[in-house]
């Protein structure tokens, strides 16, 4: 079965042996786990807070990526990817 990511703990997070970034749905980053602030080499606490698609990695405002993650948000597709 899946897991549920969004109710990990920030814990359960971290342990995580991927890179994980949880959005709201305006596409402001929430969750930031030690992963993918090593892989990224940027400090959780400088992207907290900010806009994923406009201030952190603005190379991703292509549709193939926030057209696709906008689509999810709206419901036109039902599955994140």
């Amino acid at each position: 079965p899946m897991t549920d990511l969004s109710r990990l703990t920030p814990a359960e997070i971290d342990a995580l042996p991927f890179g994980f970034i949880g959005l709201s749905r305006e596409g402001t980053i929430r969750k930031y786990n030690r992963y993918e602030a090593d892989l990224a080499r940027m400090d959780p606490q400088r992207v907290l807070g900010r806009n994923f698609f406009r201030d952190v990695a603005p190379c991703t405002q292509v549709r193939e990526f926030e057209g696709r993650f906008q689509d999810f948000v709206s419901g036109v597709i039902e599955e994140p990817t």
